[in-house]
């Protein structure tokens, strides 16, 4: 049962959920608060809300044509100029081609909405059929799955630190089926978002954090117990942060500052971080794990699972889903008007 308190300037709801790890969550929505008007917060809000709609109520195959449709409207947008899409693509062109790489522009468009699309379909087979329905496409190596039982087995619990990547949160399906797993979440701002989260994560019968509103405290306390119960505690760490949260490290060439918690408290708990990068090709979703990363210091521990991010980022731009965000897209206009890569 859920919760709601109104005031003047904000809705407060408290939304319980068997896939929350603390069983419930306060989320505060502030009232009227819509974002820019066809800004990516407003993008994100009304797709979320048809999709889900779509979703409810709509078979299958036209919730997949419609959601589908849309996506190739993002990709159409490649050839209007100063769209998202297309800066993104060009400056990971520049990126890559002095990194080695030949792929242009067009390729990386092209494979972006495709991962984009097998990603959506893959959700709306997840929200029809649960996680049967798609935790056989998602591929963990042998020696992959090693990596992790081995630092279980050394140290107790593991941070896995992970980019977005379209198939990031559907990867967990297969982790959690490995090991004891946590997700870390930052929930959205918005009351029926978080509520849609929560029965996607429901629906993949994952356990989550969600740390928005939450208490530090409270929130700090249960990774610590995670990771000393034996537990991977995945976190995506590849956000471009404010100066009071962030840890600097260098990616393409720029100092950018990314959230230091993971690396804190793994520091603090003695365990280990493991790196991924999750790429889609084929209707496969495969975990790219790298070298594990033991050290008390954070600000090594978080540069070195950045320059894991950068070379796997270089290598399949398409499946990384931040290339077109809008704090990312400086980073890159900067990294590419620079000589320092």
């Amino acid at each position: 049962m859920n919760s709601k308190e109104q005031t003047m300037d904000t809705v407060t709801e408290v939304l319980r959920s068997p896939a929350l790890v603390l069983g419930s969550l306060e989320v505060t929505q502030t009232v009227g608060r819509v974002g820019r008007r066809f800004g990516g917060t407003w993008f994100k809000r009304h797709l979320s809300a048809i999709l889900y709609w779509c979703a409810r109520h709509l078979p299958f195959s036209a919730t997949v044509a419609i959601g589908t449709s849309i996506l190739s409207l993002v990709g159409w947008s490649y050839w209007l100029p100063g769209m998202p899409i297309r800066r993104g693509c060009h400056y990971m062109a520049v990126l890559g081609q002095r990194a080695g790489y030949s792929y242009t522009p067009r390729q990386i468009r092209s494979e972006f909405i495709s991962h984009a699309k097998q990603m959506y379909r893959a959700y709306c087979l997840l929200y029809r059929d649960g996680w049967k329905a798609v935790i056989d496409n998602v591929e963990l190596s042998e020696v992959d799955r090693k990596k992790f039982q081995d630092q279980i087995d050394q140290y107790g619990g593991v941070m896995m630190v992970v980019s977005h990547n379209f198939g990031s949160v559907v990867s967990g399906l297969k982790f959690a089926r490995e090991f004891p797993f946590l997700v870390t979440a930052k929930n959205s701002s918005s009351i029926e978002r978080t509520r849609v989260a929560l029965e996607f994560f429901e629906r993949m019968d994952l356990k989550v954090l969600m740390v928005r509103d939450a208490s530090r405290v409270q929130t700090s306390r249960a990774l610590f117990r995670a990771l000393r119960s034996g537990q991977v505690v995945a976190a995506t760490t590849d956000s471009v942060t404010g100066e009071r949260l962030g840890t600097p490290a260098r990616i393409f060439g720029q100092e950018v500052l990314f959230p230091a918690w993971a690396a804190r408290i793994a520091c603090r708990a003695g365990a280990p971080l493991l790196p991924v990068y999750v790429r889609c090709h084929d209707g496969a979703i495969r975990a790219v794990v790298g070298d594990p990363i033991v050290t008390k210091d954070a600000e090594k521990a978080t540069q070195e699972y950045v320059s894991f991010f950068e070379e796997n980022i270089l290598a399949d731009p398409a499946n990384w889903a931040f290339m077109i965000d809008k704090k990312w897209l400086r980073v890159l206009k900067a990294a590419v008007e620079s000589e320092d890569v």
